[in-house]
């Protein structure tokens, strides 16, 4: 069970995001940690478009958190949802619990977050304060890669103590352990797969069994793309999956195909 609250307050900037005026809000909010046993603040700053009503795209990191490699390609992802309509949020969910990171963690205290259920909460939390900002319009999408893309796939099923402050229109994962999908759970999925993933969490043939039997999730499977592929400039140590290699043919099918599946299923 998960408790949180939460608050928003706004800042006095507008900048511009590609060719539209944006405005950027700060929200805050509060929620429990049962792994970690005490409250966490949580800091995300929302991006919002010029339009009088606007959906949210929520951007969720992997285990290494938001850093000089991560940060990248979640900027630019943010990017390419505004350019389409959406207020963005990249949600830290890793800062605010001083961790750096969480794909080897040495401390057995920080097991238990690898679990999605902890940034579910997180979720949670920042939509409860999102909904109290004029112009939303109750709208959310969650896109996620690696441990992000495992956390979007698991909010359609897992719920806290209060009911999710907005609609759950779509899910995108990129890259992600895709035997997480809740056959139970009808939501509109984009799964970007890379077929040469060495990860052992997240083998992309579960996602292409997953696309063959479900009908409402679409699988991209991208040839000659291993982990995280879409980092512009990875680091040069081996993770899990062993050495993280940029593909920027790969993102720009990605992309394309993103693109497309948003047209497809009418949204935002």
């Amino acid at each position: 069970m998960r408790r949180f609250i939460g608050t928003a307050t706004l800042l006095a900037l507008t900048f511009w995001a590609g060719s539209v005026a944006a405005a950027s809000e700060r929200l805050t909010a509060n929620v429990h940690d049962y792994t970690l046993e005490r409250d966490v603040t949580l800091e995300a700053e929302v991006t919002i478009p010029s339009a009088a009503s606007w959906p949210v795209a929520v951007i969720l990191h992997g285990c290494d958190g938001v850093n000089q490699w991560s940060k990248p390609a979640l900027e630019r992802r943010a990017r390419f949802y505004a350019g389409h309509g959406y207020a963005t949020i990249i949600l830290d969910s890793w800062k605010p619990r001083g961790l750096r990171q969480l794909c080897a963690p040495h401390d057995p205290k920080y097991l238990g977050l690898v679990d999605p259920a902890t940034r579910v909460a997180d979720i949670e939390a920042i939509t409860a304060a999102l909904a109290s900002l004029p112009g939303f319009n109750g709208e959310m999408l969650v896109d996620g890669l690696s441990h992000g893309g495992w956390t979007a796939l698991s909010l359609p099923g897992m719920e806290g103590e209060e009911p999710l402050k907005a609609k759950l229109t779509g899910v995108v994962a990129w890259y992600p352990p895709c035997a997480a999908i809740d056959p139970a759970i009808n939501i509109p999925t984009l799964v970007i797969a890379a077929a040469e993933d060495r990860h052992p969490a997240t083998p992309p043939q579960d996602c292409v069994a997953a696309g063959e039997r479900y009908e409402w999730v679409d699988v991209l499977l991208l040839e000659a793309a291993s982990h995280a592929f879409d980092y512009p400039n990875p680091p040069a140590v081996a993770g899990p999956g062993g050495r993280i290699i940029h593909n920027a043919g790969a993102t720009d099918r990605a992309y394309e195909r993103l693109a497309d599946w948003l047209t497809e299923q009418h949204l935002p």
